[in-house]
């Protein structure tokens, strides 16, 4: 894998703590968008998610040169020239952006949010 990203999100059982997602808001995941990245569904390929409803969130993201190539060719409209492209300044800030966008959707997907993780 190019990059590989596995934030693991561990919230004790002392009984203190409290969902900060409030019950009434209707949330669509595949709706999120981040940085540009909207959901596609070869995203879900980049992503192994283990959860234990509000106790535990574990996301392994892996990026794969495939996938490398597939957000130049989002970014640019251009297969051809993105190999060499990989490594520039711009790729990889593109490709932090889009390991954060898979997290972010992940833990508000499961109820999670940031103040959480440890």
């Amino acid at each position: 894998a190019l990059v590989e990203v596995k934030p693991l999100l561990y919230v004790p059982d002392d009984g203190k703590t409290s969902s900060s997602i409030n019950a009434s808001i209707q949330y669509d995941a595949n709706s999120l968008e981040f940085w540009g990245f909207g959901h596609m569904k070869w995203h879900d390929s980049c992503c192994q998610k283990y959860i234990v409803h509000e106790k535990i969130c574990m996301s392994v993201v892996s990026v794969t040169d495939e996938h490398v190539a597939r957000l130049c060719s989002e970014a640019d409209g251009s297969v051809s020239d993105c190999h060499d492209h990989f490594t520039s300044a711009k790729m990889l800030k593109r490709l932090a952006r889009f390991c954060l966008y898979l997290i972010d959707k992940t833990l508000f997907e499961y109820d999670f949010c940031w103040e959480e993780v440890k």
